[in-house]
């Protein structure tokens, strides 16, 4: 009757480990399919920085040509009513 009720438990804890290996085995896959989708998100931010930072550069650029387009005229209105 021990060697039956014992033989019963292991059964019962051997079932239970494969059933966490299980979940082990699933929770890995899942693991991994986050990580590739973070890595996609990740590639997608990088990218929008590169673009924002080119965007900025030229907005910059535009933004200093006009000032000095400005500036050349007033200067050459002041130089011409004196």
């Amino acid at each position: 009757m021990a060697d039956e009720q014992g033989a019963t438990i292991i059964g019962g804890v051997e079932a239970e480990i494969r059933g966490l290996v299980k979940d082990v085995a699933e929770v890995k896959g899942e693991l991994r399919q986050m990580d590739k989708r973070l890595s996609n998100v990740e590639m997608a931010v990088n990218d929008l920085r590169k673009d924002n930072r080119q965007s900025f550069n030229w907005m910059m650029g535009m933004w200093i040509t006009t000032i000095l387009a400005i500036l050349t005229m007033s200067l050459t209105i002041l130089s011409r009513i004196r």
